[in-house]
């Protein structure tokens, strides 16, 4: 075994790392990539996980060896021996305090804190340009259990950050230059126009506020490196366009969680945005009450010298990691990303504010994205995009409805601010009347309204309808992802307007259904009452699986009744006033009261003596059982499958047959 002595001032960080890694697993006895492993060495195994993500992140090895010094001191300050252990084994106490001694002067040895004081100076150096070299920073830096995890983050952050380039062209031959406030942004259109212009090739932290949402808001470095305009953000990109929106409407909890989560990742400044929990202990957000400069697109919110030391250290080794990245190393993204506005205005980063044309205009790539084609818009479009294949549980109402579905409600991509598109519904019977929704609404399209979202109409004189999802002008993306994005709102808001037709023609024909309905069951009363007499002796015969009921039978005075008051279809006549009802079969105060449940289509034509095909059309597919399709909270997955609802779902399809107890009698003796 080599120690100390084996390192000159040849050695590089890396050796010295093989060195005390192969050491540390002398002394610990838990292998880098051990996965078994008992409860007293579960603190060593996690802290191997730690230190193999480090030479991951950073090869060169200084990160995993800050990180062992800060291990192997916490390791030895909780290791100890009781006198009993010492005198009944010496030899192997020794021998431990021999490896852990060995491994010490590797980690301590004068080439090892060399190169650790090199690293050190260079951070220190770094604040010090930033003019942060404050007292509490230098202590943060000179602090050997806080550095190697802020060196961590920092690592961990180059690799989980997202960057998105808008403009390509030539690279600046400088070094970055680094803007010393935080800046705040209310639009990435305008924080991006900012870039573009910005007089020297750097990279600024700007945080993108969200006025009406601030659990959405995000942080981005936004860099300029010659007529390069990148953004490298931690804001997550939606599962589906308007999930943010579906979360929201459930509730603070999730959007809460979600953006401590974005919080909590990274060292941006969210103390920024104001925050608190509330008695649930959900946060929430404070009103903002800081004047904004008006006609300020972008605003210096403070010095990145003010900030704690913590993030002090960790921006400055950010910008010193996306320096190398996208200066020296000059990465360049495979495809460029644009945002929902430029896909109107389609030259927005490469003309002036006159409208000509710019230098970079010339190569610029812009977006195209053709208007969608009701045709194209079927089970197979979304294929490619989806996390769980569509389920087609609502196949028949797609193919029955698709020819109501019109080029306008599909390719409704934008919305004016403060609106929401909705195809109109049409009252119920029995809905209270909206005399004044009007105020508020606009067409927009034959059958399309929007609606001001922020109105002051009561909610009984708010408008109604069914919701159609747009793009937002700030969100973005490569071609790419905003071509999938506009065909899943297009199936979105396909299926929408199926949702609408298939609505209106239940309220048309729901009277009409359940009359037949009624009438078919009175038709086939005598093979209801055969299974309701061979059930009854069946039972009275103890041979009933209770697991699977198709009828449940028992006097209606019985607790089984306790909850079910509804009697949809009942077979005999009510008594007025009385909460009685007559005998089916003898007109007698009835004693017995038997329930049939159908679950499938098949269960109804089995109860109307028919086949299926002899159900009323929008029977045909009708259905009890659940099928699951994903979690369209959290997946993307296929809308027809996640907001459509068979409006004959809730059909009253239920059989209740009452008997006397001679009715009763009668049926029995004839099928016993």
């Amino acid at each position: 075994m080599s120690d100390a002595a084996t390192l000159d001032e040849t050695s590089t960080t890396a050796d010295i790392v093989a060195e005390a890694l192969d050491q540390w697993v002398a002394l610990t006895g838990v292998k880098q990539d051990q996965t078994r492993f008992t409860m007293g060495d579960m603190d060593v195994h996690s802290m191997n996980e730690v230190m193999k993500e480090a030479m991951e992140l950073d090869p060169e090895g200084t990160t995993t060896y800050l990180l062992l010094e800060c291990f192997l001191r916490d390791y030895l300050e909780r290791k100890s021996f009781t006198a009993a252990q010492i005198m009944k084994d010496y030899d192997a106490t020794s021998a431990y305090l021999q490896k852990a001694e060995l491994l010490f002067s590797v980690v301590q040895s004068e080439r090892a804190l060399e190169l650790a004081s090199q690293f050190r100076a260079r951070v220190t150096e770094g604040v010090r340009h930033y003019k942060a070299d404050r007292d509490d920073v230098i202590e943060v830096i000179n602090d050997a259990d806080i550095l190697p995890f802020l060196r961590r983050d920092a690592l961990h952050s180059l690799e989980s950050l997202k960057p998105y380039q808008f403009l390509r062209g030539p690279a600046s031959t400088g070094p970055a230059q680094v803007i010393e406030h935080i800046y705040q942004a209310w639009n990435i259109n305008d924080l991006l126009i900012a870039l573009r212009d910005m007089p020297v090739s750097g990279i600024a932290v700007v945080l993108l506020r969200d006025p009406a949402h601030p659990d959405r808001s995000y942080f981005t470095f936004a860099m300029r490196n010659g007529e390069n305009v990148i953004l490298f953000t931690d804001k997550n990109k939606p599962a589906y366009p308007g999930q943010e929106d579906v979360l929201a409407g459930r509730g603070s909890r999730g959007t809460g969680r979600s953006y401590m989560s974005r919080a909590w990742s990274n060292h941006f400044p969210y103390q920024i945005i104001k925050t608190d929990f509330n008695e649930k202990g959900d946060v929430f957000f404070k009103p903002e009450t800081t004047p904004v400069a008006a006609g300020k697109a972008v605003v210096p919110l403070m010095k990145m010298s003010d900030l704690p030391p913590a993030q002090v250290v960790w921006l400055t080794m950010m910008l010193s990691l996306i320096s190398e990245k996208f200066w020296k190393q000059s990465w360049q993204a495979e495809a460029l990303s644009y945002t929902g506005e430029m896909v109107r205005k389609k030259a927005l980063l490469v003309t002036d504010g006159r409208g000509e044309n710019l230098p970079m205009a010339k190569d610029y790539v812009r977006i195209e994205l053709e208007e969608v084609k009701v045709e194209d818009i079927n089970r197979e479009a979304l294929d490619a995009q989806l996390e769980r294949p569509t389920q087609g549980v609502n196949a028949w109402m797609e193919d029955r409805y698709r020819d109501t579905v019109t080029h306008d409600v599909v390719n409704q991509w934008f919305t004016a601010h403060g609106t929401q598109l909705m195809l109109p519904r049409e009252p119920s019977d029995g809905s209270m009347p909206r005399r004044r929704g009007h105020e508020v609404t606009t067409q927009v399209a034959p059958d399309i309204i929007a609606v001001e979202t922020n109105n002051s109409l009561p909610f009984w004189e708010q408008p109604t309808g069914y919701k159609l999802q747009t793009f937002s002008g700030t969100d973005f993306g490569t071609e790419e992802e905003i071509r999938a994005d506009r065909m899943w709102i297009a199936r979105h808001n396909f299926a929408k307007q199926i949702q609408k037709s298939a609505d209106e023609e239940h309220q048309r024909r729901a009277a009409e259904i359940a009359k037949w309905y009624n009438e078919a069951l009175w038709k086939n009363l005598p093979y209801l009452l055969q299974q309701i007499a061979e059930f009854s002796l069946k039972q009275k015969a103890g041979t009933i699986d209770r697991g699977m009921q198709f009828i449940r039978f028992a006097p209606i005075n019985d607790r089984e009744w306790s909850y079910d008051y509804r009697t949809d279809n009942p077979l005999g006549e009510g008594i007025w006033g009385s909460g009685k009802w007559r005998c089916v079969l003898t007109d007698a105060v009835s004693t017995y009261r038997a329930m049939i449940a159908p679950r499938t289509a098949q269960d109804l034509a089995l109860l109307c003596g028919c086949e299926i095909n002899g159900l009323p059309d929008v029977l045909q597919h009708w259905s009890k059982e659940e099928v699951y399709v994903g979690n369209h909270l959290l997946n993307r997955l296929d809308p027809m499958d996640t907001i459509v609802e068979n409006p004959w779902k809730n059909f009253g399809a239920q059989v209740n047959v009452f008997l006397s107890k001679r009715g009763l009698a009668q049926i029995e003796k004839r099928h016993a």
